[in-house]
């Protein structure tokens, strides 16, 4: 997994040249090279989904579910049994 993510850089830092080939509409063909960055970048996100998908608590996003309120004004819980189906 690790060799994976490391592929993932060498892909970013990597240049990808590719030919860019435009139609025109009296049939005329006109192509350019250039860096294939949507490729690049598919390339990298399909890398990092996988790894996110085989390891999660290494590679996944991390989620805070820490409660971060103002102590000053703190969240107070009143249970009157209003709540309660019945």
């Amino acid at each position: 997994m690790d060799a994976i993510l490391e592929d993932t850089l060498h892909i970013a830092d990597t240049q990808e040249p590719g030919e860019i080939l435009t139609i025109k509409a009296d049939g005329a063909r006109e192509s350019k090279m250039e860096d294939m960055l949507g490729h690049r970048k598919l390339k990298i996100d399909t890398r990092l989904k996988l790894l996110a998908k085989w390891n999660p608590k290494k590679y996944g996003d991390t989620l805070d579910l820490t409660h971060k309120g103002d102590p000053a004004a703190p969240v107070h819980l009143k249970l009157d049994g209003s709540d309660v189906l019945g």
